[in-house]
């Protein structure tokens, strides 16, 4: 009897990770997390950006606009997390944001939802011709978009066509957009997600806007990219982190 007992605890003590794995893994294949998580996620984020000393550097002017002309507004995948946070609020009901059609992309588009954008589905790997058109919509009717020329996964810093592919259908320019946090934290991750540290300095860095002609070809369009390209890395400064 005792030996059996034995192995009967022993059998429930091998049982107890398996409960715990799913109770860990509860949300790990849900499509939409409860509207109180985007919440306090949201409230966290906007203690965070309180503490924050912000700096502008818009050598064109491009804030001070009272109306701005639509824009492709590109920003790498790793400052998207705090990007929202630190855009004036006047100016975030007027941007539709990409997210892809992942679950992941599920979440960021409520999370972007909860600051104020138009959170648009699609991506270069997914949807993306579909995503063309949407955007191109939303840019028809007043709105700048946003979105991340490297996303959804990689490779970090490359620019995607489909950038410049909006360009070319649209006339609109692409405006370079990056976000610099010396002291700061990284993700683990491909792109090394960034976040500000609290009570640190952000530098808010606007580009020169890129106007794309209407007719490249293929070649040419690489080489608009690589120019979008290297207009983000002008303004991208990623020293070690403090």
């Amino acid at each position: 009897m005792n030996i059996e007992s034995e192995r009967n605890g022993e059998n429930s003590e091998r049982r107890k990770p398996v409960k715990s794995r799913r109770r860990l893994n509860f949300l790990k294949g849900r499509r939409e997390l409860p509207v109180c998580v985007y919440s306090i996620v949201g409230f966290f984020a906007w203690l965070l950006r309180l503490t924050l000393r912000l700096r502008v550097v818009d050598p064109e002017g491009t804030l001070s606009k009272k109306e701005p002309l639509p824009s492709i507004i590109v920003v790498w995948h790793n400052r998207l997390l705090f990007a929202p946070l630190l855009t004036p609020r006047r100016r975030r009901r007027r941007i539709a944001i990409l997210a892809s059609d992942s679950r992941d992309g599920e979440y960021a588009a409520r999370y972007m939802r909860f600051f104020g954008f138009v959170p648009v589905r699609g991506s270069s790997s997914k949807g993306g011709a579909r995503a063309l058109r949407i955007l191109k919509k939303q840019l028809a009717s007043g709105l700048s978009v946003a979105l991340t020329p490297d996303g959804p996964r990689g490779p970090k810093y490359q620019v995607q066509p489909g950038v410049v592919a909006l360009a070319q259908m649209t006339g609109c320019p692409i405006l370079p957009i990056s976000l610099n946090a010396p002291r700061r934290w990284q993700l683990k991750g491909w792109d090394r997600t960034q976040i500000p540290k609290p009570f640190s300095r952000v530098d808010f860095m606007i580009g020169s806007p890129i106007q794309v002609p209407a007719r490249l070809d293929e070649e040419q369009r690489r080489q608009w990219a690589e120019q979008v390209r290297q207009a983000l890395l002008a303004i991208t400064e990623d020293g070690q982190a403090e």
